[in-house]
C-alpha cells in the first residue's frame, strides 16, 4: 500500500471543502452582525498547502493548511486507518486593531463550525473533530496583523 501522499490528499481534500463551503458561513456572520466589519474569503491562490510563510503577501486574509503529524492503524491486511492532525492557519491585516480582533474572532468561530457541521469535509475523510481554536497577534515591520489557528483531527480508511 503507498501512504506517502494521503495526507496530502487530506489537505486537498480540505481545501476543496472550505472554497466550496465557507464562504456561506462567512456570508452569514456578516449578515447577522450587520456592523459593517467584513470577513472576505480568501482568494483560491491564498489558500496555501504547506508551511505557514507571510513572505511576499499584501493581501489578506490568506490561509494555510499544515499538517503536524500521521499516524497509520492496521485494520484488517489490506486496510489501514491514517489519523492526521491538521493545522488551518488564517491571517488579515489593514483593518484598525479593534475591527482585526473581532474578524479573527469570527473568522475563528466560523472556521470551527465549518469544520463541526461537515465532519467528513464533503466526504474527504470519514471523521474529524476540532481540537482547539486559537488566537494570535502577529506583528511584523511593516503591517500589525492578526491570525487564528484552528486544529483539527482526521481519520480515514485506506485500502
Amino acid at each position: 500500500m503507498n501512504t506517502s501522499s494521503h495526507v496530502e490528499d487530506m489537505i486537498v481534500g480540505l481545501k476543496a471543502f472550505l472554497v466550496a463551503d465557507l464562504p456561506a458561513y462567512l456570508t452569514a456572520v456578516v449578515a447577522a452582525k450587520n456592523d459593517g466589519i467584513p470577513l472576505p474569503m480568501p482568494n483560491t491562490k491564498d489558500i496555501v498547502l504547506g508551511a505557514m510563510n507571510l513572505e511576499g503577501y499584501d493581501d489578506y486574509p490568506v490561509v494555510f493548511l499544515v499538517p503536524i503529524g500521521e499516524e497509520y492503524e492496521p485494520l484488517t491486511p489490506s486496510t489501514d486507518l491514517i489519523r492526521a492532525t491538521i493545522t488551518i492557519w488564517l491571517v488579515i491585516g489593514g483593518h484598525s486593531e479593534s475591527d482585526l480582533n473581532r474578524m479573527i474572532w469570527r473568522y475563528g468561530s466560523e472556521l470551527r463550525n465549518v469544520a463541526r457541521d461537515d465532519p467528513t469535509w464533503d466526504s474527504t475523510v470519514e471523521r474529524s473533530e476540532v481540537k482547539e481554536v486559537a488566537y494570535f497577534p502577529v506583528v511584523l515591520a511593516e503591517a500589525e496583523l492578526q491570525a487564528v489557528r484552528v486544529t483539527l483531527a482526521a481519520e480515514k480508511e485506506l485500502s
